[in-house]
């Protein structure tokens, strides 16, 4: 994962955050199902902390939550984002997550 990057990719890849710093949205997408996804999602934020990118603009995408039981998905709830749950391989959760986006650029 980023964390795990040699420090030209990590350079790159703040490069990168700097363009979220302007944009309308950011979404930030994590495998719900992934054993890493609170170290990649601490390293995510510490990057969008530096590039002063408000939480606001910010909405948290977890995929593969059907793999998760009901305490593991109220612990994601607990980062302050606003989140969507989906299952893109079933093509779950992709029309909230549409009107969440719509939602969100129109405010």
């Amino acid at each position: 994962f980023v964390s795990n990057l040699p420090h030209e990719l990590m350079n790159a890849f703040s490069a990168t955050l700097e363009e979220v710093r302007d944009s309308d949205l950011c979404l930030i997408i994590l495998d719900a199902s992934d054993k890493s996804k609170y170290e990649q999602l601490k390293v995510v934020e510490q990057e969008l902390v530096k590039q002063n990118v408000d939480k606001d603009n910010c909405v948290l995408v977890y995929n593969k939550c059907d793999l998760l039981n009901k305490m593991e998905l109220s612990v994601l709830e607990d980062f302050g984002y606003t989140i969507c749950k989906i299952q893109a391989k079933h093509n779950q959760g992709i029309i909230e997550l549409k009107a969440l986006i719509r939602e969100k650029l129109n405010k």
